[in-house]
Formats: C-alpha cells, sequence, structure tokens
C-alpha cells in the first residue's frame, strides 16, 4: 500500500488503522459503509467540525461491539492531519459495521447551489434508522434518483400522516412570516450539524424559532429552505410530484443571502499538522 501525506493527498479513498495511519484503500474495502458523516472543505475553513466528528464518533460507539471512543479520536486526528488546506472538497468519513474499520474518502466538492427542486414522493419515508447518518444510503440514493428523473434535486420525507420531516440529504426548515421554523424535536430526523449552527445565528440576531409539525399540504404554501453541510442553505423554488398538493413554483422568503453569509462567518480554520491555526484568507 502507498502512503497517504499531507502532501500528496488526493481524491482518493483511504483506510485508517493505528499502526500504519491512513493508507490507500484496497479494492473493496468498504463497499457498503454503516456510519458516515461529511461536510465541505472550503480553502482549509470548515463549519462546525468538532459537531460532525461527535455525531460520527456517537454513532460509532452505537455499533454492537463498536470501537472505544481513543480509537475513533486518534482517527479523527489523523483525518484533521491529512485533510488539504487549499481548494474545495467534500470529504466523507465512514465506519463498517463493526466500526473497527474506519476510511476517509476525500472528494473534490460537486458544484454548488443557493436553490432546489424538491420531489414529494408518493409513499412516506421509507428509512429504518432516520436518526442515524449512513446504515439508510441506499434507499436514499434511491429516492434521489427517482427525484432526479422527474426534473428535481431531491426527495421530501414525511411519516404516514403526511408530517414533513426532511429531504433525502438535507435538513428541512420553514418560514412564517418573522419566524424560522424546523420540524417539532421528537420526530425521526437525523440531528444537523447546519441547522444547529442556524439557530445559534437566529438567537444571535433576535429571530423567533419554532419547533412544530407541518402537513405537507401546508408546507408547499410556505417559504422553505434546506440545509446541508455541503450548501449551507438552499432556497426551495419548485416542486414535483404530488400535483394535487404541489403547484410548481414555491413561495418567495427571506433573503437567503444574508443568511447564507452569516452561516459562512462560522467556519473555523484547520489547525496545521503542527497545531497552528491556518488561515488563507480567502472566502468562507
Amino acid at each position: 500500500m502507498t502512503s497517504a501525506g499531507h502532501a500528496t493527498i488526493g481524491a482518493q479513498r483511504m483506510h485508517w488503522a493505528p499502526t500504519t495511519g491512513l493508507t490507500l484503500e484496497e479494492p473493496d474495502y468498504m463497499a457498503a459503509p454503516q456510519i458516515i458523516d461529511s461536510w465541505l472543505l472550503n480553502n482549509g475553513h470548515i463549519r462546525g467540525l468538532n459537531r460532525h466528528e461527535t455525531r460520527f464518533a456517537q454513532n460509532c460507539s452505537q455499533l454492537r461491539g463498536g470501537p472505544t471512543s481513543e480509537f475513533v479520536h486518534h482517527f479523527l486526528a489523523a483525518v484533521r492531519a491529512a485533510l488539504p488546506r487549499r481548494g474545495l472538497w467534500f470529504p466523507r468519513l465512514e465506519a463498517d459495521r463493526s466500526g473497527h474499520q474506519l476510511a476517509l474518502w476525500l472528494r473534490p466538492a460537486p458544484p454548488l447551489h443557493t436553490s432546489t427542486t424538491l420531489w414529494m414522493p408518493a409513499a412516506p419515508d421509507p428509512r429504518r434508522y432516520p436518526t442515524v447518518k449512513g446504515p439508510d444510503l441506499a434507499v436514499l440514493a434511491r429516492l434521489r434518483q427517482q427525484a432526479n428523473q422527474t426534473g428535481a434535486d431531491d426527495a421530501l420525507l414525511y411519516l404516514a400522516d403526511g408530517t414533513v420531516l426532511e429531504t433525502a440529504h438535507a435538513a428541512l426548515l420553514w418560514w412564517r412570516g418573522p419566524v424560522l421554523c424546523l420540524p417539532d424535536q421528537h420526530l425521526p430526523t437525523l440531528a444537523s450539524v447546519t441547522v444547529g449552527l442556524l439557530v445559534e445565528l437566529a438567537s444571535q440576531q433576535g429571530v423567533a424559532v419554532r419547533y412544530e409539525r407541518c402537513h405537507l399540504a401546508e408546507l408547499v404554501a410556505l417559504p422553505v429552505w434546506t440545509a446541508n453541510a455541503l450548501h449551507g442553505l438552499r432556497w426551495v423554488s419548485r416542486w414535483t410530484g404530488r400535483p394535487e398538493l404541489a403547484s410548481g413554483q414555491a413561495a418567495p422568503g427571506p433573503p437567503l443571502h444574508q443568511w447564507q453569509e452569516a452561516l459562512q462567518t462560522t467556519a473555523a480554520p484547520l489547525a496545521d499538522p503542527s497545531g497552528h491555526s491556518h488561515s488563507t484568507g480567502a472566502t468562507r
């Protein structure tokens, strides 16, 4: 195996072991990871990296016979040291079903967008593990493929009674006038790092936040945003599917760019492997 040092790392998958560190991954090393986490890496800056690492470690700890916290901690430290400090990337952490095989998939970031189109499937949320990031990857990929076939970017997820949850690849939020609304905290949704940061920003700016249950028929008449670690915030500009509910064009909302800019200020620079803070002066 070829060593993947900090200076030579590229668009590739690497697995980690305490004795060898991060090394290039053998074919089929981890064809179907059980736990994942990912974020946008923009010229050495990341939003909420500690939160992503904590979520990944907590999910690994819940695996039967899973790894020790020290084991995962050393992996995360190796990842931090290996991440490039230049360019736009979308790294992904991966763990197998045992949690003892850990990997880093360093991927160039896809194009970033500020708007999105959502597809409303005929059937409710099919996930088995909605609060864990990873086990339902294949299911979510199929939903996105179906959404793409209708001209949409992603699929809306909802309960059998029509209560909205999130999308296949992003959290969901909506506006009722000046009030920022989110799904009720008791609903089966993934804990979103981006939403956590957004709620803190809202508190700092004196914007009211409400957690509630919202039905599909009501949602499509409101200004709706999605939030994830890759794109940050996106306005839902159009709906597809369920023509009896969605009319196509979506309602406009507050100026998204102002919130996106505020969210970008939460991106912190990675420390160099030497431990010193690193900053490129680039826009975050």
